[in-house]
């Protein structure tokens, strides 16, 4: 277990490949814990969604934190839209310190090196969420420039009940038919 004292050797973020993904495993877990029973996803879940995530680096990064070849922080970030916003962007989805390494401005540069990952992919904006009642960290976030604006977060099942991962045969046709279709049912994209 590294401690504060192991912050004397350099501190390099440094985007993961798949290689590392065994030993980004752990620590996105420990982070999981951290949300008690709302992080419902197993392990198995959990890596093959690493996994998915470092194998195409179109869909986001995952950036890691490393201090003597061992990882003391990650952030995961995703390619995204705002059409309220009529931007792309770039979504930092997850953000972990190792506790013994907290307070060493590791989380900082983490969230500059997302900034960074932005820029480099001509993304011109970053967003993230966290929740309204963690005043300290909501407080650190301002101090680091972000803006706080006043939102729910609302989380649906999208399967509404159904197995997940049905073929193509069972999804239902799209409730209006694209324009231009010769099969179009709604009289306002009929020819």
């Amino acid at each position: 277990m590294l401690t504060k004292k192991a912050m004397t050797s350099p501190i390099r973020i440094e985007v993961a490949h798949e290689s590392r993904l065994d030993e980004v495993l752990p620590h996105f877990r420990a982070y999981q814990r951290c949300y008690g029973d709302f992080a419902g996803a197993t392990e198995d879940q959990t890596r093959t969604f690493l996994a998915e995530l470092l194998r195409d680096p179109r869909a986001g990064v995952v950036l890691i934190a490393v201090a003597d070849s061992r990882i003391v922080g990650f952030a995961t970030a995703f390619v995204t839209v705002s059409g309220v916003l009529a931007s792309r962007m770039l979504h930092l989805g997850d953000l972990y310190v190792v506790p013994e390494q907290r307070g060493q401005k590791i989380g900082e540069r983490l969230i500059e090196a997302v900034r960074l990952e932005a820029t480099r992919r001509g993304i011109p904006l970053v967003r993230w969420l966290s929740v309204a009642s963690n005043h300290r960290l909501n407080t650190w976030y301002e101090s680091l420039g972000a803006k706080p604006y006043d939102f729910k977060l609302f989380i649906a099942e999208a399967n509404r009940g159904q197995t997940v991962g049905a073929s193509d045969a069972e999804i239902p046709p799209p409730l209006v038919d694209s324009p231009g279709s010769e099969t179009s049912s709604t009289p306002a994209l009929r020819g």
